[in-house]
């Protein structure tokens, strides 16, 4: 592609993209997941304003699953927001904690804004992890999503072993977990 945009002008190949989304070069009928895909009056085609595109924000939430799972108890603050193309969906959250009870089980990240597909996992990249201050990044923490479900496994790079609540402090501490990637819905 960089050959042909340094040989040609731009507007030569709006045109060329024009005339490949009008049918007029043969090429009939280009689609995203079933939609059309058409310019606009500029000879533009705005993905922010098609049916294949959406951005929204969501609220992650720290929860802990096993076998007697309970809940960990927390305020602080929260964010989460997604840009969802076609079926690839990318999550970027941050959460900054004060965790009064650290629950029992091991760590997740739940209320994802869309369930992943049943046949892959999608690594998270792990921007923050903090347990009680003493550590902004941990290299051995990684995270994924869980298939087929809304859900981030937090667990510890070396041999696949979940971060379970018992490791972090008990009462009252600050937790920090933030984290960016993509992943595929169903």
């Amino acid at each position: 592609m960089a050959d042909y945009q340094s040989s040609h002008s731009g507007q030569e190949i709006d045109t060329a993209v024009t005339n490949v989304l009008n049918g007029s070069c043969g090429i009939q009928g280009i689609q995203l997941n079933g939609t059309d895909i058409t310019p606009d009056a500029s000879n533009k085609v705005n993905i922010s304003t098609s049916s294949f595109f959406t951005t929204g924000s969501f609220v992650p939430d720290l929860v802990c699953v096993g076998a007697t799972p309970t809940d960990p108890h927390y305020t602080g603050t929260i964010s989460g927001s997604y840009y969802l193309i076609d079926k690839l969906c990318y999550i970027n959250f941050y959460m900054d904690l004060t965790v009064t009870s650290r629950g029992v089980g091991a760590y997740q990240i739940s209320s994802l804004p869309f369930t992943s597909t049943n046949s892959a996992e999608c690594a998270i990249t792990l921007n923050a992890f903090n347990l009680s201050d003493n550590v902004l990044y941990d290299p051995t923490i990684t995270m994924h999503t869980i298939p087929g479900t809304s859900n981030i496994q937090i667990e510890r790079f070396n041999g696949r072993v979940t971060v379970d609540a018992s490791s972090a402090p008990s009462g009252t501490f600050n937790m920090e977990i933030g984290g960016s990637g993509f992943y595929i819905i169903s």
